[in-house]
């Protein structure tokens, strides 16, 4: 059997028109051979959600938004219908949240499952809700900043006022005295910095001299350190001894000494004993030196004239 051009025309058209339905329906966010479930939520404010914009789960596209329409009666109230194609249960209590996708602004309907036991029926009208923009965030989060900002900006103006006020002309003559004043005293300080360099210049020989001085004080105590330390020893050994002497003792026999010798004076001034009577006899003491006088004249005449006491001497040395 032979088909006709105008048969193969026919066909083509038909399924030309069926990919246009479906790529309207496509475009409109319907899915033709899927068996999706209708859903609204109802909003004061979509915030530029459009018609085939995402229905979102976990971040999974599971459905498109239908259509967007002004309630009859109400026209504060916008209703959004948007389809399920997923077999997912969804609470009583569930939210459709419009939410920003992305960084651009571009917004879905994201679901959010709520914990009711019972399960919404196709048609139900859940609660909208509208998470907050991009831009309102940013603000909220700005806002304190602002205001501190905005207090700030007024301190510092205050501040510059009060300033303003204290820079009056009598200040600012006052202020150029003190300047003449501070110029006046870096200059003394100039002057005495240049006259002590002077003295360090003059003085250059001198310095050196007394710097070797030291430098030779310092090696001569580095050589001689061992001594110094034998003899810092040997004081703390004489330091210790004196430490240890019993010094109420020795007072004590000094004490004692002292007495006896205050006894003996005063026999002698009392003429008790044979010192006393030695020394204050003096017919005993001119006796004695007589005697000691005979002796010297004896030695002498012994010495010169050793010849007439030789033969006595030997007779007594043969005895």
């Amino acid at each position: 059997m032979k088909i006709s051009n105008e048969t193969k025309v026919g066909i083509l058209a038909i399924f030309a028109i069926l990919l246009l339905v479906l790529g309207y329906s496509y475009l409109k966010g319907e899915r033709v051979f899927a068996q999706d479930r209708t859903f609204y939520a109802e909003y004061a404010n979509i915030s530029g959600l459009s018609t085939s914009d995402d229905v979102l789960y976990r971040g999974l596209a599971i459905g498109k938004i239908q259509s967007i329409e002004l309630i009859p009666g109400n026209e504060k109230a916008i209703r959004v219908s948007f389809n399920i194609g997923e077999n997912i249960d969804i609470p009583t209590n569930s939210e459709a949240r419009i939410v920003n996708s992305d960084l651009l602004g571009d917004k879905a309907l994201e679901l959010i499952l709520g914990d009711a036991t019972t399960m919404a029926e196709e048609g139900a009208t859940l609660l909208g809700t509208v998470e907050q923009s991009l831009q309102t965030q940013i603000e909220e989060q700005l806002l304190p900043v602002k205001t501190r900002i905005e207090g700030l900006i007024a301190s510092i103006d205050s501040v510059i006022t009060r300033v303003n006020g204290i820079f009056d002309v009598d200040f600012q003559g006052k202020v150029d005295e003190y300047q003449v004043s501070i110029e006046a005293a870096i200059k003394n300080i100039r002057n005495i910095t240049e006259s002590v360099d002077a003295i360090v210049a003059n003085e250059a020989t001198k310095i050196d001299t007394v710097m070797t001085n030291v430098k030779v004080i310092s090696q001569a105590i580095a050589d001689n350190e061992q001594a110094l330390r034998n003899t810092f020893a040997n004081l703390e050994t004489i330091t210790d001894s004196i430490a240890r002497i019993n010094l109420v003792s020795t007072f004590a026999q000094l004490d004692s000494v002292t007495a006896d010798l205050a006894v003996i004076t005063g026999k002698v001034k009392s003429g008790d004993g044979n010192l006393a009577m030695l020394i204050n006899e003096k017919e005993l003491y001119e006796n004695l030196e007589a005697i000691s006088k005979n002796l010297e004249l004896l030695l002498e005449d012994i010495r010169k004239k050793p010849g007439r006491y030789a033969p006595s001497l030997l007779r007594v040395g043969n005895r």
